[in-house]
């Protein structure tokens, strides 16, 4: 009985010494992967290949807005761009008389026609609003980890979408093609820089941009939003996470745009901690204006605040000759 009990031991040290190697092999590997990540050049990952946009569907109706306006809502699924259709809602005035003004909606808990809703009063202008490729908005979600090379894709695709999508709408009719500018707020903030940046080695710069309540420092952001305990927990999984989607990492690109641009953030801001806001802020060149609200984070539950956040955007962009007042 003792001979026997001390070969299962013996076994059992075996097992759990080749367990362990393999488990530190597995560590060693991922953190060469997460090191490696850090220092590639990100725009070749962002650069994927589009055709130019076709369109497969198409569903149009009306409805009224908060201000009272009657509107066209055009309902899109383009397909040539990288990880399947893209989804764009388009609201236009029932007779726009004249090419018009165009903003760029990229949203953050709502997206497409939904984030729509936000803006009060349209006016003489198009507003396009872009829905992610699934599954881009589990980024911030507890599943995240589960899904990560899913995510990857999607999220590096953004960028690509949009600048189809901006390319594909300077030769609309509607469009006036010298006033594209595109908007990020919340989640959407943290893709503006990636795609201002893309488009404009492209070619097709935008007109001006809009970056609220986002930050720079993903895995930083990442914690913040993050439920893993404990706090070491937390910090790798933000970092693992934060290196699958490096290549979208604002403070990577902001250096580069050329762009006249507002900030907006929230002195109160939880989600997006004052100090990754404002190191957003630092690293765009000018022109810009930052714009510092005694708030908290934006919501749709917070329809005050939200309204507040839009007419303040507004008022930036009819001031520099951006969008037409509404």
């Amino acid at each position: 009985m003792t001979m026997g009990f001390d070969r299962f031991q013996e076994r059992m040290v075996r097992i759990l010494g080749l367990a362990g190697g393999g488990l530190l092999l597995a560590l060693a590997l991922l953190w060469f992967w997460v090191a490696g990540e850090y220092r590639r050049n990100p725009m070749p990952l962002l650069d994927q290949p589009a055709t130019p946009l076709v369109i497969q569907t198409l569903r149009e109706s009306t409805f009224l807005t908060a201000a009272g306006e009657t509107r066209r809502l055009l309902e899109y699924e383009l397909h040539g761009a990288p990880e399947g259709p893209v989804r764009l809602a388009l609201s236009l005035p029932m007779d726009p008389g004249k090419p018009l003004p165009v903003v760029i909606i990229l949203g953050g808990l709502d997206v497409g026609k939904e984030s729509l809703r936000y803006v009060d009063a349209h006016g003489p202008n198009a507003l396009v609003a872009l829905a992610y490729p699934r599954p881009t908005q589990d980024l911030y979600e507890g599943k995240a980890l589960f899904k990560l090379p899913r995510i990857r894709r999607a999220a590096l695709a953004v960028p690509s979408q949009v600048c189809a999508s901006a390319a594909w709408i300077r030769h609309q009719a509607w469009a006036d093609p010298r006033r594209v500018s595109l908007l990020g707020y919340s989640f959407g903030a943290m893709f503006v820089p990636a795609t201002a940046r893309l488009a404009r080695v492209h070619g097709i710069p935008f007109r001006t941009l809009v970056m609220a309540y986002g930050g720079a420092d993903l895995p930083g952001l990442l914690a913040a939003n993050s439920e893993f305990r404990p706090a070491w927990m937390k910090s790798l999984a933000a970092h693992l996470v934060g290196a699958v989607v490096r290549p979208l990492e604002p403070a990577l690109h902001l250096p580069y745009l050329k762009e006249e641009t507002l900030f907006l953030s929230g002195l109160r801001d939880e989600r997006v901690p004052l100090a990754y806001a404002r190191l957003m802020q630092s690293l765009k060149p000018e022109p810009k204006t930052i714009l510092e609200l005694d708030e908290g984070h934006m919501d749709p539950s917070l329809p005050v605040l939200n309204r507040k956040i839009v007419a303040t955007s507004q008022a930036w962009l009819v001031g520099r000759g951006a969008l037409d007042a509404p």
